[in-house]
């Protein structure tokens, strides 16, 4: 339980100390099971939720001319699989803004009611973008391009890199959803690929809480020029931060079944942890499988095996593969989910609720559920799970505690 929590404060306050994108990677995956480090997706847990964040890794490998897509970002994570007519989903040439002397544009969009994905492009007219994650000069430059593999040789730093760029400014690009009504916000994912052209791309996703059909996403972008380049610890000069925002009004993408709704047929116990998994929700969306799985805690004591660090993996029971992360069906290309509690805390909670997605090709009538703990990747028991239809009233889900939602 005491790593538990050591993990806990690290990851929070990861999120609002600003350190080297690979620094933060690294730390991320050092906290796994050396057996699951191929997993792109971690489990993070802060004070309310355990937030499963998609740590993604872009390549660098690009024609001068081409910048990564919206789906080339969503395939990357090993396991995650996107439907054949994916880019039919995917709008393009959205918007475009100028921040300062830089180019915003919003190359593709996609929102499907509950989730927004972005990719959008920053165009210097000559200079080096960082992004808000990476503050620091002296990191190695190959943080700026987010490359698979590290060339650990070649230690010229960002300035450096810089310098023999002949490069006349250096800039921190922060980019955001910025709406003041806007209570339902579950989580971002944020990330970034610097093509061969200077330009940087970046990634964001954001989730929410309520399905709408139409949402005004208001995207804020802020660049900040770096004044003393030589300074031991140079940092952008945010008086003179220049901000824009774009109103980007997004109508939400939908499946073409009539019934994109399905529940389990009855509650199942999973004995050896005493939890019985009271709904098994799923909704079809364009991309991926929205699930959520209801859970309420019936034997405290043998919960207490979980440490908890309970989470539900969906598998293949004919697979053949020996590493118990390699059974899991195909996740959606979805950035973040969450795992927790619903009336209370980790501690005193009987009803929990869990998220994710899963592949648009996983769709069946029945589904193999396996019960693991997280921490030591302990697995325990396997029931199987059988679908129906069921109406959106059938499939609502309870709103989480706005303290949650804002998480």
């Amino acid at each position: 339980m005491k790593e538990n929590r050591v993990e806990q404060a690290l990851r929070e306050q990861m999120g609002h100390v600003q350190v080297s994108s690979r620094l933060r990677a690294q730390t991320i995956q050092a906290m796994q099971e050396k057996k699951e480090e191929k997993q792109v997706k971690h489990k993070i847990r802060t004070a309310l939720v355990m937030v499963l964040v998609c740590v993604l890794c872009a390549a660098v490998a690009l024609a001068a001319a081409g910048h990564m897509g919206l789906l080339d970002y969503m395939s990357r994570p090993q396991g995650t699989g996107l439907p054949d007519d994916a880019e039919t989903y995917i709008d393009t040439d959205v918007a475009t803004a100028k921040v300062d002397e830089y180019t915003v544009n919003v190359r593709e969009a996609y929102y499907d009611g509950e989730r927004t994905r972005l990719a959008v492009d920053i165009v210097p007219p000559k200079g080096v973008l960082l992004t808000s994650d990476m503050l620091n000069l002296s990191d190695n430059w190959q943080n700026l391009v987010q490359q698979d593999e590290w060339d650990e040789s070649d230690t010229r730093t960002i300035l450096d890199y810089y310098k023999e760029g002949g490069y006349t400014k250096i800039c921190s690009v922060d980019m955001w959803e910025e709406n003041p009504e806007e209570k339902g916000r579950l989580g971002d994912s944020y990330t970034w690929v610097l093509s061969e052209d200077n330009v940087m791309t970046i990634f964001m996703e954001v989730n929410y809480s309520k399905e709408r059909p139409q949402h005004d996403l208001h995207l804020m972008v802020a660049v900040a020029p770096y004044d003393d380049l030589e300074a031991p610890n140079a940092y952008p000069n945010y008086e003179k931060q220049v901000t824009a925002e774009s109103v980007l009004p997004l109508e939400a993408k939908k499946t073409e079944t009539d019934t994109p709704y399905y529940i389990n047929e009855e509650p199942i116990l999973f004995e050896s942890i005493g939890v019985r998994v009271d709904r098994v929700v799923m909704e079809e969306k364009p991309l991926e499988i929205d699930y959520t799985i209801e859970y309420t805690i019936v034997d405290r004591e043998k919960y207490a095996r979980t440490d908890d660090g309970l989470w539900f993996e969906f598998i293949d029971p004919n697979s053949t593969e020996t590493e118990a992360w390699a059974q899991r069906l195909k996740d959606g290309p979805s950035g973040a989910g969450q795992s927790g509690p619903v009336d209370g805390d980790f501690e005193t909670a009987a009803h929990f609720v869990e998220t994710g997605t899963l592949a648009v090709e996983e769709k069946s009538d029945s589904y193999t559920l396996r019960a693991y703990e997280c921490w030591e990747k302990r697995r325990f028991d396997t029931c199987t799970v059988n679908m129906r239809p069921a109406s959106q009233e059938e499939a609502k889900i309870e709103e989480p505690p706005e303290e949650q939602a804002e998480d």
